[in-house]
């Protein structure tokens, strides 16, 4: 598709239509929307990725007052997290998004928890709240 402020339907040289999409936000834009908090979604975990992997590889990052680890995806996990401030979780976002974070071998996701209502809803699924010891 192409993509275009505001969408709609150009027609070209020669009369054909061509339709436009409104325009994706650039890189880095749809997670400014999500306003910071101390709640993280971090996605792109391996599918065997456990609770103590979870603590073990994260609470490196900050104080982590609770998680819960998704079933796996598409071959892949994802976690909520809370850590003790927004501090904390604004460095993950700034600093492990798109990249490797020690004890993994892949790059994983980091956005802020969407407000409530303002996520695209459904998914996911499964895990329990846990709180860390």
């Amino acid at each position: 598709p192409i993509w275009a402020p505001g969408g709609g339907l150009a027609v070209l040289a020669g009369g054909a239509a061509l339709r436009l999409f409104p325009a994706r936000p650039a890189h880095g834009e749809a997670e400014a929307m999500a306003e910071p908090s101390d709640h993280v979604i971090i996605g792109n975990l391996p599918a065997d990725f456990t609770d103590e992997a979870l603590k073990t590889n994260f609470e490196a990052y900050g104080t982590i007052k609770w998680f819960r680890l998704n079933n796996a995806s598409q071959g892949q996990k994802s976690a909520l997290i809370e850590f003790s401030s927004v501090e904390e979780a604004t460095w993950l976002v700034e600093n492990l998004d798109g990249n490797i974070p020690l004890g993994l071998e892949a790059e994983v996701s980091v956005k802020y928890k969407p407000a409530k209502g303002g996520g695209k809803g459904g998914g996911g699924g499964g895990g329990m709240m846990r709180p860390s010891p």
